[in-house]
């Protein structure tokens, strides 16, 4: 299976993202705080409407970064879509994931 996951990573990759595998949520969280801490200050931070993120707590953890934190939400909410897609920092998660490069 970690093969597998590492093999999805490196298809991300050759399409531009930065991708990594994580053991669990704690994890996941204390790798883009790392990032976000070699960046601050941090001017917005834009989300994916992701239950994922949000079921293991990455939005308030990332809320002592900044207090623009924008969720594009399903139903388009105009401005606050825009400022989640445009922000410093946009984080997601992926629902299907191919493994056909």
């Amino acid at each position: 299976m970690k093969e597998f996951i590492e093999t999805l990573c490196e298809v991300f990759r050759k399409r531009g993202f930065q991708a990594v595998s994580c053991k669990n949520s704690h994890e996941a969280i204390g790798y883009i705080q790392k990032i976000l801490d070699k960046c601050e200050p941090v001017d917005s931070i834009g989300f994916g409407n992701s239950a994922t993120l949000k079921s293991i707590g990455v939005h308030g953890a990332l809320s002592k970064y900044t207090d623009n934190l924008y969720i594009h939400a399903p139903i388009g909410t105009g401005d606050v879509d825009r400022k989640a897609l445009t922000a410093e920092f946009y984080i997601t998660s992926a629902n299907a994931i191919s493994a056909d490069c």
